[in-house]
């Protein structure tokens, strides 16, 4: 079939979608989120080598290579059975997330694909704030190393962690056919919206009118109290028909 009419058209809808790619920005939850799931993991790891000469961040530290990252990273992980478990729970997580069935494909690996580099980056900005903040910065109080790691990890870990979630779901809606209505959910758009008018007619004719709210009114007042309560608004709606209306006879 043929697309006649689209509401938003094309145009408007790729310019909202290029907004995922500053996804932090429109859905600063998902922010703090990845914030949260970093500093936990960093937690964790230092606590399981707390038996240990260095710690899980002083030997990150004193490591320059990533064969050496990786080494120090699985053998913590496996001394350390509940962040093993979290590093499963957001892969298997976002591949139960990533939507399969959406377009010709099924592209539930790409979801698998997407926890992997989320967890990659979680645990290089970890080396990353290790080696910045021991070998260079040499902070010795462990609570001003905690209050610095909590900063870098909200400003650069958690940011990143988001940007890549953003761009995620901007790829797969406009190139895999997948994710469209997360995609859009995700940036809590206020406006766009659209519903069908119905009338009735004596005879039994239909009419249907497909309306479009381009522009929604958000700054409503309260007037009145109780049953003469109601609200107003200066603004009004940008509305029109997206299409010519639909007739339908005699049903």
């Amino acid at each position: 079939p043929e697309m006649k009419s689209s509401f938003p058209t094309v145009k408007q809808s790729r310019k909202i979608a290029d907004k995922m790619l500053l996804f932090p920005f429109y859905n600063k939850a998902f922010w703090v989120t990845m914030t949260v799931i970093q500093l936990l993991l960093a937690w964790m790891l230092q606590s399981s080598s707390r038996n240990e000469n260095l710690n899980f961040m002083q030997q990150l530290a004193g490591i320059s290579g990533f064969g050496s990252f990786l080494s120090v990273i699985s053998k913590h992980l496996f001394l350390a059975p509940a962040v093993l478990i979290i590093c499963l729970f957001v892969v298997i997580g976002l591949y139960v997330f990533a939507d399969g069935n959406s377009g010709k494909h099924n592209y539930k690996w790409v979801g698998a694909m997407h926890g992997l580099v989320q967890l990659l980056s979680m645990f290089l900005f970890i080396w990353l704030f290790s080696w910045i903040n021991i070998s260079v910065f040499d902070i010795k109080n462990n609570l001003v190393f905690v209050l610095v790691f909590a900063a870098e990890t909200f400003l650069l870990g958690g940011l990143t962690g988001s940007f890549i979630m953003g761009f995620y779901l901007w790829f797969c809606s406009l190139y895999l056919d997948t994710h469209i209505d997360e995609s859009f959910s995700a940036l809590g758009i206020q406006h766009y919206k659209n519903f069908l008018r119905i009338h009735l007619s004596p005879d039994g004719k239909v009419t249907i009118y497909p309306i479009g709210i381009e522009k929604s009114v958000t700054n409503w007042k309260q007037e009145g109290e109780g049953e003469n309560m109601k609200f107003s608004s200066s603004d009004t709606a940008k509305y029109y028909l997206i299409e010519p209306p639909v007739v339908i006879k005699n049903i």
